[in-house]
């Protein structure tokens, strides 16, 4: 206990101390950035279940990253010369790039890395399903393991090419520093930030467009508080027909926003009219959970009660369902659906009407 928490005290120090060692590789990404550390702590499980730190640094528009130092062994025989990194993460988690400090980073026959060489690891680095995921460190070489880098025999032809030439362990155990569990980490932290400070701002500032698919996300999985830069970020994302990723992530964010808010389904109203009648399919079954129709909501769905669209028809229904009184021309639509020839169709009417008299 008092030997962990001795190296979990050393590790804090020396994450803020040591930052004036000699930077003798620092990855493009990192080049024109200056990142500010912030005094809050906080820390990650490593693959031994202890606590290790990593700090949130922001840059002048204060966006928010994530910092982590590193001193560790690459190999199994305990021979080969340690490696001491500086790993930094985006906001989401994602790879950003890496620091070397004190020395270069070295393969098998003891040379360092070349340029090169460098380039390969920050590429294998930014995979985030590098086919290393598969592979345990004992794993990586067709013989017993040995030299600097930990390699005697030939690294498998299966992984040859994420992994750079003659350093195998040295990516293998950088890759799993940086991907096996520590994204699924982060963004917790991250997510109190969102919901604390004015990152969220910041972050929507940004034209990286990987920051609204995040927060679409977190905002799907209900971690994020439902603020109006949220809402119109979903309402941007529905009519993003051009960014087809965003607008699925706009799609799966919308059952989780403020359904019921006025300002929203006055938003929402023109954008389901103008919709096609694929993308309505796509909305409506997030609307199921509405409590209260504002007028320009219920009637954009009314005026699309067609008895010669069934399919569509029901999906209406569904979602009309929950209010507490019809127009005439609702009723009188849901009353011809029960005439369809579909047994879907008929049962969805009957389901409708039963709970409208």
């Amino acid at each position: 206990m008092y030997s962990h928490f001795l190296r979990l005290l050393i590790g804090v120090v020396s994450t803020f101390l040591l930052g004036n060692d000699p930077v003798f590789f620092r990855s493009a990404a990192l080049q024109y950035l200056t990142l500010t550390p912030l005094p809050d702590e906080h820390f990650i499980q490593n693959d031994e279940n202890e606590l290790v730190p990593v700090v949130a640094m922001k840059d002048a528009r204060g966006i928010l990253y994530w910092y982590r130092r590193v001193d560790t062994e690459v190999c199994l025989t305990g021979e080969c010369k340690r490696v001491d990194v500086g790993l930094y993460w985006y906001c989401t988690g994602d790879f950003l790039g890496l620091e070397v400090y004190r020395e270069h980073l070295t393969k098998t026959d003891h040379s360092n890395f070349f340029p090169a060489d460098y380039d390969k690891l920050i590429t294998v680095l930014s995979n985030d399903w590098s086919s290393l995921r598969e592979y345990a460190l004992a794993d990586l070489t067709t013989d017993t393991p040995a030299g600097v880098d930990g390699v005697s025999g030939a690294t498998r032809k299966e992984i040859a090419a994420e992994a750079v030439a003659d350093a195998v362990y040295t990516t293998h155990t950088l890759w799993h520093l940086v991907h096996v569990g520590e994204k699924e980490q982060l963004v917790p932290l991250t997510i109190r930030y969102l919901n604390e400070t004015d990152l969220m701002n910041a972050l929507l500032s940004s034209h990286d467009k990987k920051y609204p698919l995040f927060l679409l996300e977190a905002s799907r999985q209900g971690e994020l508080k439902v603020t109006r830069p949220i809402q119109k970020l979903v309402l941007e994302g529905l009519i993003a027909r051009d960014a087809p990723s965003y607008r699925h992530a706009a799609l799966k964010a919308l059952a989780a926003t403020d359904l019921n808010d006025a300002w929203f389904q006055a938003q929402l109203a023109p954008i389901y009219q103008e919709s096609v009648i694929n993308e309505k399919i796509e909305i409506l079954p997030a609307l199921k959970s509405l409590q209260h129709f504002e007028p320009v909501l219920y009637d954009a769905l009314a005026r699309d009660l067609d008895a010669q669209q069934g399919w569509l028809a029901v999906k209406i229904l569904q979602v009309l369902q929950a209010a507490p009184t019809h127009s005439d021309q609702v009723l009188h639509t849901a009353r011809q659906l029960q005439n369809s020839e579909s047994t879907f169709v008929r049962k969805a009417a009957d389901d409708f009407l039963s709970g409208n008299k």
